[in-house]
C-alpha cells in the first residue's frame, strides 16, 4: 500500500512540475511579447513624432513664406492707393463676413480692367471648346485648370468653372507645377 502511495505521489509530483514548467514557459514568451510590444510602441513613437516634426517644419515655412507673400503685398499696396469703393481693413477691426462679399464683388467687378496674360494656342483652343460639361477628360480638365490659372483665376473660381473639388485642383496645379 505505501508503494501505492509514493507512485501516486511521484506521479502527482511530476504533474505539479509539468504544469509549473508549461506556466513558466508561457510567463517568459508573455514577457518577451511584451518586450516587442514596448520597442515597436518606441519605434511607433518616434515615427509618429518625426513626422509631427516634419509637418510642423512645413507648416513653420508655409507661415512664412504666407507672411511673406503678405508683406509683398502690403507694400505693392502701399505703393498704390486703393480705389475709392474697396473698403481697407487696419489690423485691429475684424472684417465681417458681408465685408469679404463686398470685397468680392468689386474685385471681379475691377477685374474687367486688368490685362490678363496671352494664352497659348491649345490653351485657347480648350477654352474654345468648353462648354460647362462635366464629361471632360483628364487632359482636358488639366488643361483648363491650367489656362484658367493663367488667365489669374482663384482655385475656388476654377473649381466652380470645371465643377470639381477644390482640392482635386490644386493638387493637379500642385502636381502640374512640379512636372
Amino acid at each position: 500500500m505505501v508503494a501505492w502511495i509514493l507512485i501516486v505521489s511521484f506521479l502527482l509530483h511530476g504533474l505539479a512540475l509539468l504544469f509549473i514548467v508549461l506556466l513558466y514557459m508561457r510567463f517568459v514568451r508573455l514577457k518577451e511579447i511584451e518586450q516587442t510590444q514596448s520597442v515597436m510602441m518606441k519605434e511607433m513613437e518616434e515615427v509618429i513624432s518625426a513626422h509631427l516634426m516634419e509637418m510642423k517644419e512645413q507648416n513653420d515655412e508655409f507661415i512664412r513664406k504666407f507672411e511673406q507673400m503678405k508683406q509683398d503685398k502690403g507694400n505693392a499696396r502701399k505703393k498704390q492707393s486703393p480705389p475709392p469703393d474697396i473698403p481697407v481693413f487696419d489690423k485691429l477691426s475684424i472684417p465681417s463676413e458681408q465685408d469679404f462679399l463686398e470685397m468680392m464683388e468689386t474685385e471681379t467687378a475691377d477685374n474687367g480692367n486688368i490685362p490678363k496674360p496671352a494664352l497659348k494656342q491649345e490653351e485657347q483652343e480648350v477654352l474654345s471648346k468648353w462648354d460647362g460639361r462635366k464629361d471632360m477628360t483628364p487632359e482636358q480638365i488639366k488643361k483648363m485648370a491650367i489656362s484658367l490659372q493663367k488667365k489669374g483665376l482663384t482655385i475656388e473660381e476654377i473649381a466652380k468653372h470645371l465643377h470639381r473639388g477644390k482640392t482635386e485642383i490644386e493638387l493637379l496645379l500642385i502636381f502640374n507645377k512640379n512636372l
